[in-house]
């Protein structure tokens, strides 16, 4: 099963073989399985052990006292919370998303700064709107060519790229299959 990235109609081929593989073999079960339950226990709070998750499963070194130095770890996120639960980056509707957009740049805007740059925030942003969060690594951003932006703007980038793809024509019953 194939994906078309519209603006360049480059084809991401084997798709769900390769999501399959990730599943099995990479960080799938000690990352997303285990982060999503705690980000759905506590919506809108970063919790010192999602960062342990990414560091261990996602090949990132974000240091705890970076994340508690800022302020981020623990307490409400009044910013997070402010982002509706159940918003999915694919499916919204173009007006709903223009809003959501909004309070998803908010939210990168108060996280990230030095140290906490685009790839740990979308990462464990990731954990709490899994369906809204497109994690922003350096290998995503540059297939998106927009790895020169700031942060915060490579992170929306990227998530108009991912939502483009999503709701492109011929992706829709590839994308199902991938998400079940």
């Amino acid at each position: 099963m194939d994906i078309v990235v519209p603006r360049t109609r480059q084809t991401l081929t084997r798709c769900e073989e390769r999501i399959l593989v990730f599943c099995a073999l990479d960080a799938y079960g000690s990352y997303d399985v285990r982060g999503i339950e705690l980000g759905r226990q506590n919506p809108n709070r970063i919790l010192c052990e999602q960062i342990k998750l990414m560091n261990n499963s996602m090949r990132a070194r974000s240091p705890y006292a970076v994340w508690a130095e800022s302020g981020l770890l623990e307490g409400e996120l009044r910013e997070l919370a402010e982002l509706p639960p159940d918003a999915d980056l694919a499916d919204m509707a173009d007006e709903e998303w223009a809003a959501v957009k909004v309070l998803l740049k908010t939210t990168y805007d108060c996280v990230m700064r030095p140290r906490l740059g685009a790839a740990a925030v979308t990462k464990i942003l990731y954990l709490h709107r899994p369906r809204l969060v497109a994690i922003t690594d350096a290998e995503v951003a540059e297939f998106f060519e927009c790895q020169t932006l700031p942060p915060v703007d490579r992170a929306m980038a990227v998530a108009e790229h991912v939502r483009e793809m999503a709701r492109f024509d011929g992706n829709d019953s590839a994308l199902t299959v991938i998400q079940q």
